[in-house]
């Protein structure tokens, strides 16, 4: 599964190229492909790690836009992994979504 560094370096990375602005207007969709990330999350079929990955997200950039689209990303996963994943006791999930 991918890692939340390998994450953070593709943002940073389309920051450079499309700056912060859009980022920050747009959304992270705008400046990088989500798919890849979505999918390796849930081939994981891991909501634990999943929420790991994002946690860590969170700390390194805080209110992350990445991390709410991410989240939003993975609301159509399907149960029980996607149950889990938003079970309200995961605080990185309760804050964003």
């Amino acid at each position: 599964m991918i890692t939340a560094k390998e994450i953070d370096a593709q943002l940073t990375a389309a920051i450079k190229k499309f700056g912060s602005y859009t980022y920050d207007d747009k959304g992270s969709s705008e400046v990088m492909d989500l798919a890849p990330i979505i999918t390796s999350f849930k081939e994981s079929k891991d909501p634990v790690q999943v929420v790991a990955v994002l946690a860590e997200l969170d700390r390194k950039r805080r209110n992350s836009r990445l991390v709410s689209d991410l989240i939003s990303n993975l609301d159509d996963w399907e149960a029980p992994y996607g149950n889990l994943l938003f079970d309200p006791g995961y605080p990185v999930i309760k804050k964003y979504y």
